[in-house]
């Protein structure tokens, strides 16, 4: 297993609640490029939060490159090409943002 040092966990309705926030501000953005979190997984068993470089965009459907190792789904693996649709997105940033921490 990776470096665990990046992980937070968020109870699942506060993961549900941010979703639902970024979703109605965003309802009618058009986005074209930049990156995108997603959550993979079952509820069950738990989401996993990633960030996913989008390369393709077209009438609310994406492709994008994920850009993320996950630690618990164990079938995806950075660089993995990915389909989702715009209601599937939990927050986004715009091609240049600086996230210098």
């Amino acid at each position: 297993m990776g470096n665990l040092e990046n992980i937070g966990l968020l109870h699942e309705n506060d993961g549900a609640r941010l979703k639902a926030e970024w979703q109605a501000k965003n309802k009618d953005t058009v986005i074209t490029s930049g990156w995108c979190k997603l959550g993979f997984g079952e509820r069950e068993t738990g989401v996993e939060k990633m960030w996913v470089k989008i390369i393709k965009s077209k009438g609310g459907m994406y492709q994008g490159i994920l850009d993320n190792d996950p630690i618990f789904n164990t079938h995806l693996s950075a660089g993995d090409v990915v389909t989702f649709e715009h209601e599937d997105i939990e927050d986004y940033l715009e091609e240049g943002t600086d996230v210098t921490i």
